[in-house]
């Protein structure tokens, strides 16, 4: 049935079939009707009218072609599989099926924002991903985190799919600290006032011990009764709606057709969901997980029908184009390449210059040298290049000779404002490398510039962005370039609390290993404490002694490990 242009479609699989075949109702409908309608859906929970009301609102502004209401700047909050780890532009088939299973690790993935993009059928706008694929590590700290981030941006609508998850199945010394754990995040999600779309906790015990142990995943009481939790929080939020990740899961396992709402699955193409290590998704799974939360929005009227595509085979091509569309080129003689095929590329170069090194070839081993220090390559850059590099120079120090050449035909090779920010890094990388910071000062006070901007916008610290570029190039160099590198940061204040952070972090992840049951040794993580104190050190080198002062006293606030 469909009333006033509206087709109330399912959310979910198999339970949603044998409850109602088609829930319908008209935007007038009434609570109860609603209510009712959705007790029969076990597949999503919506948990109050208000949304409801919330969505006639919005479906009279959206229609199906301006990007405003819900669909005008969604957001994706959330872990691994929401950021699009293991995913890739290829399915993948149950084995024995007659297809080789490829290895998706090495293609180009596709994160839940994409996904989402591509499933649209209307004018929308961007979606943007603020997941986190290190939320395993640290939970709660991450989801408050991106919380914070996109309330910066006023999302209109949140894709927190597996926002939860880690909250369960990360290491826990009780049932009461997943509990707290679980509560915290939801709080956290909680807080945003748009309309959102979670998912509930699915079995992924097998798949979560297999890659962290036994320790990580919570038992079957103890993910029932937090499955419990998720929805009794839920029905207290209005603008909450939950799917049933649990329900979707188990029907994929028993190799049934899949209904995703506007969409089903046949059984040979639920087997393509799953990448082979069992807990992430491919392509095609973050497909029929965009496509399954896009259709939480029509069950209510948030969305209208047909602002999504309801067959895969048009996302996918969708999906598709929008890749071929953004591939740019690396050099006027290149095409994009994967990440994967630019490190073996890299790999091979440093074996190359290793030997030219070795021989004593000068010329080949600079070329090589400064290949390794593309612009193009700055991303997938390691600690370990830079060491390499410094170590091979020591050996053949005729080298560094022709290098400086090469530095300084990327410092006059235009004004550094119009410089890409990768350009920026690997000059001051080669730079700093060739212990010739002022030849680079003026690429430093660039990124410095834009690395400030970025923190002004909320962008997260992490490489490609200006701001991830400076952070590595303070943890690269910092011993032996100090002045240098602390110049990358104005705001000292900012920067030290950011540092405490990232090394609060890597605590974070040790502790996550450690209990997960895996052995690490006498690995050492410098405390906050320990990198606050560092970074004050740098400033008073730098000749910066009121900001030293104002960031060590943050020594006092911080815990010792």
């Amino acid at each position: 049935m469909e009333h006033d242009g509206i087709q109330w479609c399912l959310v979910g699989s198999r339970a949603a079939r044998k409850g109602v075949e088609d829930v319908t109702m008209p935007l007038g409908g009434t609570p109860t009707d609603l209510a009712a309608s959705c007790r029969n859906v076990r597949a999503v929970v919506i948990n109050s009218v208000r949304f409801v009301v919330l969505a006639v609102v919005a479906v009279a502004v959206v229609g199906c072609a301006a990007p405003t209401g819900p669909l005008a700047r969604p957001v994706v909050l959330g872990a691994s599989v929401s950021s699009g780890e293991r995913s890739a532009l290829v399915g993948r088939m149950r084995p024995g099926e007659g297809e080789s299973i490829p290895n998706d690790a090495s293609l180009e993935p596709v994160g839940l924002a994409k996904a989402i993009d591509a499933c649209i059928a209307s004018t929308h706008g961007e979606t943007k991903s603020f997941a986190e694929s290190s939320m395993a590590f640290h939970p709660a700290e991450s989801l408050a985190r991106q919380v914070r981030l996109a309330k910066a941006v006023q999302p209109t609508a949140v894709f927190a799919i597996d926002a939860l998850f880690w909250a369960a199945y990360g290491p826990a010394a009780s049932s009461a600290e997943r509990a707290a754990r679980l509560k915290s995040c939801c709080e956290s999600l909680g807080s945003i006032e748009a309309p959102i779309v979670v998912g509930n906790l699915p079995d992924m015990r097998g798949a979560v011990a297999r890659l962290l142990g036994d320790a990580a995943a919570p038992s079957e009481v103890d993910r029932s009764a937090l499955n419990r939790q998720i929805a009794e929080w839920a029905g207290h939020h209005p603008n909450v709606l939950v799917l049933s990740l649990e329900q979707l899961v188990e029907d994929i396992r028993r190799g049934e057709t899949v209904n995703i709402g506007v969409a089903e699955l046949t059984a040979r193409e639920s087997g393509r969901l799953f990448a082979s290590d069992g807990l992430h998704l491919t392509s095609d799974g973050e497909l029929a997980i965009a496509t399954l939360s896009l259709s939480a929005f029509i069950a209510v009227g948030a969305v209208p029908q047909e602002a999504v595509f309801s067959d895969l085979r048009l996302s996918r091509q969708f999906l598709e184009r929008r890749r071929e569309s953004d591939r740019r080129p690396l050099t006027t003689a290149s095409v994009s390449v994967s990440r994967s095929d630019r490190q073996r590329r890299a790999l091979e170069r440093s074996i190359e210059s290793d030997r030219a090194m070795r021989a004593g070839d000068v010329e080949l081993a600079a070329r090589l040298t400064a290949e390794r220090f593309s612009p193009e390559e700055a991303d997938i850059r390691a600690h370990a290049d830079v060491l390499e590099c410094e170590l091979a120079l020591v050996r053949t120090p005729d080298v560094a000779i022709a290098l400086r050449k090469e530095l300084e035909a990327r410092v006059s090779a235009g004004q550094v404002a119009d410089l890409s920010t990768a350009h920026l890094d690997s000059t001051i990388e080669l730079g700093l490398m060739l212990k010739e910071p002022t030849m680079v000062q003026p690429a430093i006070i660039e990124l410095a510039r834009r690395a400030s901007a970025d923190r002004a916008t909320g962008s997260a610290g992490e490489v490609p962005s200006a701001l991830g570029y400076a952070h590595r190039l303070y943890e690269w160099f910092v011993a032996e370039q100090p002045v240098a590198v602390v110049a990358l940061f104005p705001d000292a204040d900012a920067t030290a609390r950011e540092l405490a952070e990232k090394r609060r972090a890597d605590l974070a992840k040790l502790a996550f290993a450690k209990g997960s049951g895996f052995s690490v040794g006498k690995a050492h993580v410098r405390t906050p404490r320990e990198e606050i104190i560092r970074f004050a050190e740098s400033l008073r080198a730098a000749g910066r002694p009121e900001e030293a002062g104002r960031v060590a006293s943050l020594v006092s606030v911080e815990p010792d490990g």
